[in-house]
This record gives C-alpha cells, structure tokens and sequence, in this order.
C-alpha cells in the first residue's frame, strides 16, 4: 500500500503549465507521496491545475496549495514555501524535471538516517537531437549532476544557515551548497536520479540569452560560491592582456600554448570527465564545436563578471 509520509513537496512554478500538470500525474505512480505539495506560482497568468491531478490527490489526502508571488526569483519563491511548510522534512522538484517512481521513497529513506540533513538531488539532462547532445556536453556533461530539484531537506538546518539568495535570477542553489559546505552540513547524494528536460527544444541563441541574464545577476550579487571562478577567470583576462602589451618577442608562441591548453581543458579533458565512457567518440568528433560553444560561453561569464566591477567602480565614485 502506499503511504503517504511527513514531507512538503516545494514546487517553484514559471509560465508552462504542461510541465507543472506533468509532475502532478507522475505522483500517480510514485510508491510514496508528500502530505501537502506548495506551488509557488511567480508566472504572469495564473497556472491551471488539472482538476483530474487536483482530485487523484484529495482522494489521497495530499494537500496542495498555491500560493502567487509574481516576479519573484527561485529562491525568493522557495524562501516563501519553506515558511508555509507545515513539516520537518522539505522536498524539492522544478517544473522542467521528472522524478521516477521510487525518488521519493528511497530518498525519505536516506533522509531518516541518523545525523543525515539533506540528500542531495542528482539530475540527468536529457538530451535527444545532436544539438541537444552537444550542449549537454558543453555545459553539463552526461553524467548525473548534484542539483537542488530533488533533493530532501529536514527544515531545522535552514536555522542554521540563510535561506536561498532570494534577490537572484540563479545561483541560489550554489551558494546554498557553498554554505552547507561552510557549517559542515551532513549529507549524502540521493541513489535515485531525476531527469531534467529543459534542454529540449532549445536553441543556442536562448541559452546565451539565459546565461547573460543569469550570470550578469550572479556577478552583481557577488555569491560567495562563484569568488575563485570570478578570480580565474579575470585572471586569465588579465594575463593575456599583458602579454599583449609586454610580451611581444614571445607573444605568438606564448598564445598559442595557451590557447591549445584552453582548447583541450574546454573541449576535450572537461566534457570527457563529466560524462559517461559511451560519450568519448562523441566527444572526440565533436570536440572543436564543444570548443567553440563552452568558448562563446565563457566570454559571457568573462563580460558579466568585468561589467559588474566596471559598474562597482561606477556607482563607489559617485
């Protein structure tokens, strides 16, 4: 029989009501349920639940509410639910994942574990056209990805460290590990992966349209999680701009080291550490496209971070 455990489901929801509706019908099929699921709806229009979702879990007893909180960030929604949450152990999805029929039961498992705070969520990004497939491996990789969407959180720790960064577009999620990391938070990595389907269908346009939103808030909100990416890559900025001005004799020889390190860290030793065996021919075909897009993305990381020093500097001499 299916029992239903002490657990809020927190669910950030943003403008695709299929994808939400998806998530209430997986429920149909998990071996264990939440006693109350939180929708915090920041989209423009109001989100329509399906009334066939909506009675599968009345009929279970499962409460659901939703609660709108318009043009805020995920944190922000996720700092809302948390303290709406009526108990102990908190759990997490998003809209673009899936979780499989046993996630929530082998993880509440794991969470009950004496001295276990939190099981982290691991998510599979899934990817099905060639492009797809060459984005995942520039930005994720293909094996499964410590994420905050499915992971199980027992509410006290939240007392001892901040709630999510509620005043960022992303990047909550990493300072909230960076933090756990700080106090030595106990944790273990959840057995039971989710799938993430927010790759389908896009196009590289979108996703540098996403990553200058993101990372432009990440900068100006100085995360404490992202100091030492900040520092390596304004370094490396900084280096090759002085070779440029100082190294002329060596310049070409000096560059072009450098660039074949850049070219097989980007393209080659990173994508083939974070994926799966099956993936090194695909890896090793592709690898001057994955070059060039982990390349175009960079210097997206790279312009954030040099424009929120420029408007650092910009707003302190005023």
């Amino acid at each position: 029989m299916q029992k239903k455990r002490p657990v809020s489901l927190i669910i950030p929801f943003h403008e695709f009501n299929n994808l939400l509706n998806d998530i209430l019908r997986s429920i149909y099929n998990w071996s264990e349920y939440p006693s109350e699921i939180l929708i915090v709806d920041n989209s423009l229009k109001k989100c329509k639940l399906d009334l066939r979702y909506v009675n599968f879990l009345k009929n279970k007893k499962i409460k659901i509410f939703v609660y709108r909180l318009k043009n805020s960030f995920p944190g922000q929604a996720r700092n809302y639910a948390i303290k709406k949450s009526s108990y102990k152990i908190l759990c997490f999805l998003d809209i673009s994942t899936h979780a499989k029929n046993f996630w929530f039961e082998e993880n509440y498992k794991l969470i009950k574990k004496k001295n276990i705070d939190i099981v982290y969520g691991r998510t599979f990004f899934l990817a099905n056209s060639y492009f797809e497939k060459l984005l995942r491996i520039s930005i994720y990789g293909s094996k499964p990805v410590r994420t905050l969407p499915g992971s199980f959180i027992k509410k006290k720790i939240f007392r001892k460290i901040n709630l999510f960064q509620s005043n960022v577009r992303a990047g909550e999620d990493g300072q909230f590990f960076f933090e756990n990391l700080k106090k030595k938070i106990n944790f273990l990595l959840s057995n039971n992966t989710i799938i993430y389907r927010g790759l389908l269908n896009q196009n590289f346009f979108d996703i540098i349209k996403k990553w200058l939103r993101n990372y432009s808030s990440i900068a100006s909100n100085n995360l404490q999680y992202i100091k030492k990416q900040k520092i390596l890559y304004l370094g490396l900025l900084f280096s090759s701009f002085s070779l440029l001005i100082f190294a002329q004799n060596k310049l070409d020889v000096i560059l072009f080291f450098m660039l074949i390190f850049y070219f097989c860290s980007r393209s080659l030793v990173l994508p083939l550490a974070r994926s799966r065996r099956k993936d090194f021919l695909f890896i090793m075909a592709n690898s001057p496209i994955i070059f060039i897009i982990t390349l175009i993305l960079d210097m997206i990381k790279s312009y954030s971070f040099l424009k929120n020093i420029f408007l650092y500097k910009t707003c302190k001499s005023q």
